[in-house]
């Protein structure tokens, strides 16, 4: 009887409104470390065997006994204490919808303001995005030239050929061939795609082997046009952060229930989901909507490629892959952002379709405005003059340039100790809507003992406030001191006023140093 319970315990828990399968002989268990001889005997007792070990993510594909079932399995395993996790080998399904020949062709990049992006950035060719799907036609005029090398994980071998059509429609609108004067574009442009064939037989142990393989050979992108129902698998979500790790950003569709009903990858955590727009941009009605349903992008009736030559198709595994080649040309443009940047940055710039979808339809050109490497620009001082201490020998045009001309002043007492210091004025001229940070860079030197303090004038509270130390020596030092909430400490015309004073402590004595100061300016960062 309490076999029984659990077992109806798992088929309930694993439902949720999204049809499932799994393979019926066969489940993925990760053994926990250091358990390799009760590991076996577990598979002994139970009839298992090991059909297929996937390296790196450790983990066991077991082959069950004839009469076995996997509830029976996972209640098994799972009370075993040498088992980490056990879990079905789910099988994925591609999201197909039918076809609704009334809309233009490729409005999915137009729509979308790619043509904008264009000519903010085309890409580069040593960003390849992966689409792993039921392949790619390899000889394809429009694809053949943007091809690496992929692998088909279904079949186990290295010829990804695609023999239904889905996935070479997908590749296309990732990236075929644009500005070649035939055919169709591609949303990456000069990027390049990766073929990762997991159909028919897209099973979790295959896709898992997928993930792992497209992240160790260079894919920055996945476009995952595919889904399946039951629970979550800690296996996959594993090569999904494995994957994440290696800087990859994971793209999925939504599905094609119009339901707000997902399954897996898409509840996984950073992925980005993608439901459908037509071209009204409206809502596509077969597109999955929701909380879970992050950005749209043209999905009903769209053109790209197919085996042979060219077709439209529509569902949502088709705006996935246009979502993935900008994220494509957005990891080519900025490839010190990190995948859960490059999507924010997506979601943060979409333009608003309706509230069935969290944050809108793509802009790729608002996007790429915002994954340009950021542009440093340097300001000198316009003016330094005495703030405590002696008379200063030197002025502003030897504070300019790292020259070895100082602007000096000697130390006086004070209740500190010996101190010297000196009024500096800054003005940052550029965009403070676009500034990411702010610096005050300082080159000087003092005394063996000295210490260098930073303070800027809030033109808030109208005083200055102790800001950083920097390091004051008897040799020349540079130090870039970044500024916190930089926007207090300039007006609006962008003026920065600041201190820059060295002290020695009085439990060092208080002999007179001079504190020279080689140079110093303002240094910002600003969003391109």
């Amino acid at each position: 009887m309490f076999r029984k319970l659990l077992i109806s315990s798992f088929l309930a828990c694993t439902s949720i409104g999204v049809a499932q399968e799994f393979v019926s002989d066969s489940l993925l268990v990760k053994f926990k470390d250091g358990t390799e001889v009760p590991a076996a005997a577990a598979n002994l007792t139970f009839g298992a065997r090991v059909n297929k070990f996937i390296s790196g993510a450790e983990l066991s594909v077991l082959k069950l006994p004839a009469g076995r079932t996997v509830p029976q399995a996972l209640t098994y395993y799972r009370g075993l204490d040498c088992v980490q996790y056990a879990e079905p080998n789910y099988k994925f399904k591609l999201h197909h919808t039918p076809n609704d020949p009334q809309f233009g062709q490729q409005y999915q990049f137009i729509q979308a303001k790619f043509p904008e992006a264009w000519d903010l950035w085309k890409g580069s060719t040593n960003t390849v995005v992966a689409v792993i799907d039921t392949g790619c036609d390899l000889t394809h005029p429009d694809l053949q030239s943007k091809l690496v090398s992929g692998f088909d994980f279904s079949d186990n071998d290295s010829d990804p050929s695609d023999g239904d059509g889905h996935g070479t429609h997908c590749c296309g609108n990732v990236g075929a061939a644009t500005n070649n004067a035939i055919g169709v574009a591609g949303g990456a442009y000069n990027c390049k795609v990766m073929p990762l064939k997991i159909f028919p037989n897209a099973t979790s142990d295959v896709i898992i082997a997928a993930w792992r393989w497209g992240a160790d050979n260079g894919a920055k992108v996945f476009s995952m046009s595919f889904g399946r129902g039951g629970g979550p698998s800690q296996a996959e979500q594993d090569a999904l952060n494995y994957a994440k790790g290696k800087g990859v950003v994971h793209v999925v569709s939504a599905g094609n229930n119009n339901s707000s009903t997902l399954g897996y990858p898409q509840l996984y955590s950073g992925v980005l989901v993608v439901g459908a727009t037509n071209s009204q941009d409206q809502k596509a009605g077969f597109s999955n909507w929701g909380p879970g349903v992050h950005v749209a992008a043209g999905g009903d009736n769209q053109l790209s490629t197919m085996i042979g030559g060219y077709t439209r198709m529509g569902g949502t595994s088709m705006s996935c892959p246009v979502v993935a080649g900008l994220a494509g040309l957005m990891v080519s443009r900025g490839p010190n952002l990190t995948p859960d940047q490059i999507i924010a940055r997506i979601k943060s710039t979409c333009d608003p379709v309706g509230n069935w979808v969290v944050h809108g339809r793509i802009n790729a050109f608002k996007a790429m405005q915002q994954a340009a490497p950021p542009v440093t620009n340097t300001y000198n001082a316009l003016t330094v003059t005495r703030y405590y201490g002696g008379a200063m020998l030197g002025g502003i045009a030897q504070v300019q340039s790292s020259d070895n001309s100082y602007a000096m002043i000697n130390s006086a007492p004070s209740t500190v100790g010996a101190m010297a210091g000196a009024y500096t004025t800054y003005r940052m001229t550029g965009d403070r809507s676009k500034m990411l940070s702010l610096s005050v860079s300082v080159e000087a030197r003092g005394a063996a003992n000295s210490t260098g303090m930073l303070y800027l004038w809030n033109w808030t509270t109208l005083k200055y406030e102790y800001v950083a130390a920097f390091g004051v020596k008897l040799t020349d030092a540079t130090t870039n001191v970044l500024v916190n909430n930089a926007t207090k400490y300039m007006d609006s015309s962008g003026n920065v006023k600041a201190i820059l004073r060295a002290h020695v402590p009085k439990r060092f004595g208080s002999s007179p140093f001079p504190f020279a100061i080689d140079m110093t300016r303002l240094s910002g960062t600003f969003r391109q």
